[in-house]
């Protein structure tokens, strides 16, 4: 549990470093990039930027100030609606009242379609001042929206001014600067550097990964060949040097070796890949060769150093070739009279390498014996 939580929290702390280190080298690269193009003085320059900062405010303010205009403008006509339909409502129910069924019989005929025409042209001017303040309050409510909108922009037009004002230093000049025209493509680079990773590795496992599981696998040849033979993996592994056999191994997995073994130094596995030999480790190797006529030789072989790594002992049979990364070559134990051979094949027209982006694979031909090393069985049978 608490290996789980120093993991989570170094993972977290190392997140955060690098985070803080894109913001620092993005900004900083930005602000040494306007420090430099910059030939004018620098009081003229932060003048310039003050008086452009200040034109910016009283626009704003401006703004602002047309904004609350047309504000009170629409409150008033609001209030004066209300009044119209709450005045053309008292004018119907009061004709209304005066409606009875003695009226209607011996009352006056001409009144009461005075009555009438006073009532429907009250009631279309009540509609038609309902529907204006329907509109009048969306404007309104539109306008607040706007009006918000621009006291934000207000408020940090007077806090960068007010900051520029107060700050004396060029460098906090150069990098609020800096930070203003940069921070979108710094934010963009930080959630990248986050999310991207998840993001790319979901692609690959939901976008790509079905489709090379369909496809048909990298074969380099269609020949039936002698299968080799793998020991089981353990930490420390005892094997016999036959005579005539010689033994590449690097030197921090040679744990010890009968005497008689004839011992020098090999600068490089094999010259024809000398930079993969260098850059997987496989240089300045112990060589030892068995010259006895009869009798074998042990040899042991572990990593004192990490106790984590197996080595395992993989028997390529003559006529028989493995396909093996270099880099989990530990030795090799070939014949004095058969060097060991390593074939590059190179697979440049098929999708899956461009998408793997391994395009050299290296075929260790037998006879040979490798020492092969990894975290475990999983990483040796790759």
């Amino acid at each position: 549990m608490y290996s789980f939580l120093y993991k989570i929290c170094s993972w977290l702390l190392q997140k955060l470093s690098a985070g803080v280190l894109i913001v620092v080298l993005g900004v900083g690269a930005v602000g040494i990039w306007l420090y430099l193009r910059e030939t004018v003085d620098f009081d003229r320059s932060r003048a310039d930027l003050v008086a452009s900062m200040t034109v910016e405010r009283d626009q704003l303010r401006a703004t602002r100030a047309e904004v609350e205009a047309r504000l009170a403008s629409l409150q008033s006509d609001i209030i004066n609606q209300e009044e119209r339909v709450q005045r053309a409502a008292k004018v119907v129910s009061t004709l209304r009242e005066l409606e009875s069924w003695w009226d209607r019989l011996i009352g006056n005929p001409e009144q009461q379609k005075a009555n009438a025409d006073q009532i429907r042209r009250m009631e279309e001017l009540s509609a038609s001042a309902s529907s204006q303040l329907l509109e009048l309050r969306r404007a309104l409510v539109q306008t607040t929206w706007e009006r918000e909108g621009v006291d934000l922009a207000l408020n940090r037009a007077e806090q960068r001014l007010q900051n520029e004002l107060q700050s004396e230093s060029r460098v906090v000049h150069y990098w609020r600067r800096a930070w203003d025209q940069s921070r979108v493509y710094v934010i963009t680079a930080l959630a990248l550097f986050i999310f991207g990773p998840s993001l790319w590795k979901l692609f690959l496992f939901y976008g790509l990964a079905p489709l090379l599981a369909r496809s048909r696998p990298i074969r380099l040849t269609e020949a039936a060949v002698a299968q080799p033979s793998v020991t089981e993996s353990r930490v420390s592994i005892d094997t016999a040097l036959w005579p005539g056999e010689v033994l590449l191994v690097k030197e921090k997995f040679l744990q010890a070796s009968d005497e008689g073994l004839a011992r020098k130094t090999r600068f490089l596995l094999d010259w024809r890949i000398p930079f993969t030999s260098v850059a997987c480790g496989l240089s300045e190797l112990v060589a030892m060769r068995n010259g006895l006529a009869e009798g074998e030789r042990r040899v042991t072989f572990s990593n004192a150093d990490d106790p984590h790594l197996e080595l395992a002992l993989i028997s390529v049979p003559d006529g028989g070739t493995l396909i093996l990364r270099p880099s989990f070559l530990a030795g090799v134990i070939t014949a004095a009279d058969r060097p060991l051979r390593i074939r590059p094949r190179w697979q440049l027209f098929r999708w899956q390498a461009w998408i793997t982006l391994q395009f050299r694979f290296f075929e260790f031909s037998g006879p040979c014996r490798l020492l092969v090393v990894g975290c475990g069985a999983a990483d040796l049978r790759r």
